[in-house]
């Protein structure tokens, strides 16, 4: 058998005008936060003035908050096993 995972190749971070410096009191905070848990990934994004997102089936203008998104390639782990015929006609 083979498996497919999820290699990060980039993301996008959009966060509230009262995050960073303001919140932290030093600059890039969030973004160094991800990159220290994901890995040196690209970060684009901006500070907004609220975020629109979902709670319980309904939107909402939230403030103070960050959102994340990922760009993830997949990637075979392993070659995939010969089938049984395959095997038996020498094929693998």
């Amino acid at each position: 058998m083979y498996g497919v995972k999820r290699q990060l190749r980039a993301a996008l971070m959009f966060s509230c005008l009262g995050r960073g410096l303001e919140l932290y009191g030093v600059p890039n905070h969030e973004s160094e936060l991800v990159c220290r848990h994901l890995g040196a990934v690209p970060i684009g994004g901006f500070f907004a003035n609220g975020e629109i997102g979902p709670v319980r089936g309904r939107t909402f203008v939230h403030g103070y908050t960050s959102v994340f998104g990922a760009f993830c390639e997949p990637v075979l782990t392993a070659k995939p096993q010969a089938s049984n015929l395959e095997h038996a006609l020498g094929e693998s």
